[in-house]
């Protein structure tokens, strides 16, 4: 250990060296390691045949809807409105 101390331009040199080797490899590994697949109980899916027809939706919380984004359309010919009824089961 004395003699490679006697050499401050080798310490100099190979301590960087190493080092940068060292970060190098480091670097590669964890570029080279894939994400891990999310995992989930078989138990808890839930697998069905695709079917057609009414798609309901049912939606009980507290608070009141509120939209993120408002968007004002303006028309030059005057709109007509009817009259839409939506029933709550």
């Amino acid at each position: 250990m004395r003699r490679f101390l006697s050499h401050p331009w080798l310490f100099r040199w190979t301590v960087p060296i190493v080092v940068l080797a060292l970060s190098m490899a480091v670097s590669f590994g964890v570029l080279r390691l894939r994400s891990a697949s999310p995992t989930v109980d078989e138990s808890a899916l839930e697998v069905v045949a695709v079917e057609s027809g009414p798609m309901i939706c049912r939606v009980h919380g507290l608070g009141t809807l509120v939209p993120e984004d408002v968007r004002w359309l303006s028309f030059t010919s005057t709109p007509t409105y009817k009259m839409a009824r939506f029933a709550w089961t």
